[in-house]
């Protein structure tokens, strides 16, 4: 597949995770998609173990295609919700948020680590497991944080039912299979149905804090080693979108880091001139 192809699918709905990855090498995110190369990293597949420990997924069944996927995205997200609502803490709040820009629109898609009550309002917090016991400078990680909270922001107000079916396409009929709703305890298998809910309960979540919260925590122990903490201004989330969208739109090649000391440890190396 050409890699035009590849970008124009990213230029109507994108991970936040994928934008991020641009603040860390954007010629890295270039290759892999060329390569098809999937994440091989053993630290990044024991960070996702401890994501889904905390969550309570980790016993769960894997989806066996894309309708059983976001059916139960969706559906744990309501139920993150109604936990924050009730407790004031809910963790992995997927969202698909709709931003528009001069002469474009983009779906953003991603889950939140975590949403938390703070004086009234609602704190977006992002959880990074680390092996060196230090609080890294990582651009990549405030880049999500950001975005994060731009669409839990926008979320509040749009229909995310809507967002969901012009992002994948999603047919009205689409169903959860009946294995996997059994095996994770839904009762409601039509997903439009499962976002209907997810609709009513997002105007219900607060205002945002302004500071958003990255903190970093140790893999060999799962303590807490440090966070960093800024403040989400529009200004800088407006910026960071414009960047990455000229690369998806063909607008600019893609940039290798500066960082040298980056490519020791990168798995397209050998691809990268």
């Amino acid at each position: 597949m050409k890699l035009s192809r590849l970008k124009r699918k990213h230029k109507r709905v994108i991970s936040v995770g994928k934008i991020a990855e641009q603040f860390w090498c954007e010629m890295k995110v270039e290759l892999k998609l060329l390569y098809d190369i999937k994440p091989s990293n053993a630290l990044v597949r024991k960070g996702k173990r401890i994501h889904d420990e905390i969550s309570g997924k980790a016993s769960l069944p894997r989806p066996k295609n894309f309708i059983d996927w976001l059916g139960g995205q969706i559906y744990f997200t309501n139920l993150s919700i109604e936990s924050f609502l009730k407790s004031g803490l809910g963790r992995e709040v997927f969202l698909v948020t709709k931003v528009d820009g001069d002469g474009w629109r983009w779906y953003l898609s991603g889950s939140i680590d975590e949403i938390r009550k703070k004086g009234g309002r609602t704190q977006v917090v992002e959880r990074k497991t680390r092996l060196r016991e230090e609080v890294p400078e990582n651009e990549s990680h405030k880049v999500q944080g950001l975005l994060y909270h731009l669409m839990l922001d926008e979320a509040r107000r749009q229909k995310v039912s809507r967002n969901v079916k012009r992002a994948y396409g999603v047919v009205e009929r689409a169903a959860i299979s009946k294995e996997f709703s059994q095996a994770v305890g839904m009762t409601e298998r039509n997903v439009k149905a499962i976002l209907r809910t997810l609709d009513s309960k997002l105007p219900m979540i607060p205002e945002l804090d302004e500071e958003v919260v990255v903190i970093y925590e140790s893999q060999k122990t799962g303590e807490r080693i440090g966070e960093v903490r800024f403040k989400a201004q529009r200004e800088e989330i407006e910026r960071i979108l414009q960047f990455s969208r000229e690369y998806w739109a063909g607008e600019r090649e893609a940039l290798k880091t500066r960082e040298n000391w980056k490519c020791r440890f990168c798995e397209v190396r050998k691809y990268c001139l």
